[in-house]
């Protein structure tokens, strides 16, 4: 082939990258955990997911500040954000392009690009893979560079990968140590601390504003989940195996390249090789992640970068094979989803979802999961509307803060606003966070246990919490998050935190409560007065949330009734076990899980419509109902049949037997009815 085809070729290919990257644009829904934040930082509240609260749940600051950037400019957010992960991510192919400077080598990088699903699909979503991208394509030109102020740009490329994601600092540490060891420490000192400025002013913005320099994903992901790492290992080598089979070119092309960046000494590329091996390596200890793909993108890079300069000192017909080898990857797990139109794409993943099921060792095709409602070119979008429910709630005359206990909290978290403060048992609250996996975990959703006492403890009844370590520590920790930034009871508790003072306390919660939850005892008295039908069980502090170790109602002598009275929060299905003494003398269930019956009563269908009249986009949103229940109900009155011919009993044990998704189970009040 002349060099003008060849050059035709290379347009060809660019295009129909770019092109790719425009159809399988998406916006993912963890993306939307920074997009609320966002939200929150433009309208006054702060950096912060829940308004209030100093909680860092973004793991990619430098992401966070050009999405903000781009948000406050254009007023929204869906379609600024794929024009950025767009626009950056043709940038880095741009720039890894020029540094090859051979255009049968760059043919054959944008096949390899094109066959690598995962890089189109994260160069949208939302994440921080663009940035990734575009940094590492600059950190590749300047290693190769002889500029005079090359260490410089070294250690201030290695400073924003790390204000990326601190994790990334593995990619780029070993090309800025040789760097130094290059120049000799002493020479080099100046220039790579200049460097380092951008992180050290995040890190010590992070350590004054949040009180500690980790996200808190960092302690759900990695300090505190109590996973051993021989399990993580394994799951671990579980996402490189799915990746091998649904993504080879992803797989074949990080491995080739790093192996070919360590053995060719010629390429000059042997330090980033490495940081592209530690990294890939640190994916794999850590048990990779549940999005396929994501974690290899950044490595690819590098990997492709190398091979580039590699074929660009071969032949041509080296190019040739690496671009036939690159198409029959494409196809090798048939038609790719770009060939296919939306529609018949999310045809197709639904087909796949009732053939395959939905996960592999808790791993998936993420873009595929979402791709329906938050695809760009999806004939099903629903672009999702910044605070809707608050709106929702606002206009209706009602502003005071509500509570919820929720997972999946990215789209949820942003439609939900600012008078929705979440409790996320996966992933965002700091207490939670700070606690080991109980049960069953999948990868990337470590759940906790919510702790006996921890919600009220949050809204009317700080003294909800009795374990006296977990308690203490709880009040410290949330002095840090609530308090002015300067206010002396913080810097005390940013210091006992920091000291490692409340560590016992925490870890003696651990031992002995957290693996088995304690019953609370509550007596009747407190709770025969009631509390009125319709009233959140946050905001009243006789409310009593039941946890995972259930209540024990006290009647301090025994008595007999027909009925139990009582006020409980809906869409959870409740037990109630009678008992004289240590026997138990029989039990009864009630379901309040129903939300269409209570849609039925008058009070309750009377706030519906006015919510519908007065905020109709409310119901546009796919968390709509779940919103709306969680703000129309409140405590119920049903009432509970005894077992006839019991006798008299001195203890009532409940608990639940179904929860709805992430619901609360509250009791507001027990009366008994002879």
């Amino acid at each position: 082939m002349s060099g003008r085809l060849w050059q035709a070729t290379v347009a060809l290919l660019f295009a129909a990258l770019l092109t790719i990257i425009v159809r399988l644009s998406w916006v993912g829904d963890d993306s939307y955990i920074t997009l609320r934040t966002i939200e929150n930082w433009l309208t006054g509240n702060g950096l912060t997911w829940n308004p209030g609260e100093r909680v860092q749940t973004y793991t990619h600051p430098l992401w966070l500040f050009l999405l903000a950037a781009g948000r406050s400019i254009s007023g929204e957010a869906f379609f600024t954000t794929l024009f950025l992960g767009a626009m950056t991510s043709a940038i880095a192919v741009l720039l890894l392009l020029r540094q090859t400077a051979a255009p049968h080598a760059n043919a054959a990088v944008l096949s390899l690009l094109i066959a690598s699903r995962s890089f189109s699909d994260y160069a949208t979503s939302g994440l921080e893979n663009p940035l990734a991208y575009l940094l590492l394509a600059l950190l590749f030109i300047t290693a190769k560079g002889e500029h005079p102020q090359r260490l410089f740009y070294l250690s201030l490329l290695t400073a924003l990968l790390a204000t990326t994601r601190y994790d990334f600092a593995l990619l780029a540490g070993p090309t800025l140590l040789v760097a130094i060891y290059q120049r000799g420490l002493r020479a080099a000192m100046a220039a790579a601390i200049l460097g380092m400025v951008p992180f050290a002013l995040w890190f010590t913005f992070a350590v004054g504003y949040y009180g500690t320099p980790f996200p808190i994903t960092a302690y759900a992901k990695a300090f505190s989940h109590g996973i051993p790492a021989s399990e993580l290992l394994i799951q671990g080598l579980h996402y490189l195996r799915y990746l091998t089979v649904h993504e080879p070119a992803l797989v074949l092309t990080t491995t080739f390249g790093i192996a070919l960046g360590l053995n060719c000494s010629k390429l000059r590329c042997r330090p980033l090789a490495i940081g592209a091996l530690l990294y890939t390596l640190y994916v794999v200890k850590v048990g990779g992640d549940f999005m396929a793909g994501r974690f290899l993108t950044s490595p690819f890079v590098i990997a492709l970068a190398i091979i580039g300069r590699w074929l660009a000192m071969q032949s041509p017909s080296w190019s040739l094979s690496t671009i036939a080898t690159a198409a029959i990857l494409t196809f090798m797990n048939g038609v790719p989803a770009w060939l296919l139109s939306p529609g018949a794409e999310v045809e197709a993943i639904e087909a796949a979802r009732q053939r395959d099921g939905f996960l592999d060792h808790g791993i998936l095709d993420e873009r595929a999961n979402y791709y329906k409602t938050l695809g760009l070119l999806s004939p099903q979008r629903s672009i999702p509307i910044p605070g809707i429910f608050t709106m929702a709630m606002r206009s209706t005359g009602n502003h005071a803060p509500m509570q919820m206990v929720w997972g999946q909290v990215g789209r949820f978290g942003y439609e939900a606003g600012d008078l929705l403060s979440i409790v996320d048992p996966w992933l965002c609250d700091p207490l939670l966070m700070r606690l080991p996996v109980r049960d069953q975990w999948r990868i990337g959703h470590f759940k906790r246990t919510l702790p006996a006492g921890y919600l009220e403890s949050r809204t009317t009844a700080p003294e909800r919490i009795k374990h006296q370590g977990l308690s203490r520590y709880a009040a410290t920790l949330r002095t840090v998050i609530t308090a002015p930034v300067l206010a002396p009871a913080r810097l005390a508790a940013m210091q006992f935190l920091w000291c490692g003072d409340g560590d016992a306390g925490l870890a003696a919660y651990v031992a002995e409560e957290y693996q088995q939850p304690p019953r609370v005892s509550v007596p009747i008295a407190a709770l025969s007065e009631g509390i009125a039908i319709g009233t959140q069980w946050f905001a009243d502090k006789k409310a009593h949330v039941i946890d995972a170790g259930g209540l024990a109602i006290e009647l301090g002598a025994p008595q007999s009734a027909k009925t139990l009275r009582v006020r409980v929060q809906p869409n959870v299905k409740y037990r109630f076990r009678f008992c004289l003494g240590a026997a138990e003398l029989g039990q009864s269930e009630i379901d309040s899980c129903n939300a269409k019956a209570f849609l039925q009563m008058p009070d309750i269908a009377a706030r519906y419509q006015q919510l519908v009249s007065h905020a109709p986009l409310f119901f546009q949103s796919t968390n709509g109902m779940t919103m709306l229940l969680a703000c129309c109900l409140g405590l119920q009155e049903l009432a509970v049949p005894i077992p006839a011919g019991m006798g008299t009993f001195d203890r009532i044990l409940v608990d639940t037997v179904q929860l709805s998704q992430f619901g609360i189970a509250a009791l507001g009040m027990l009366q008994l009815e002879l």
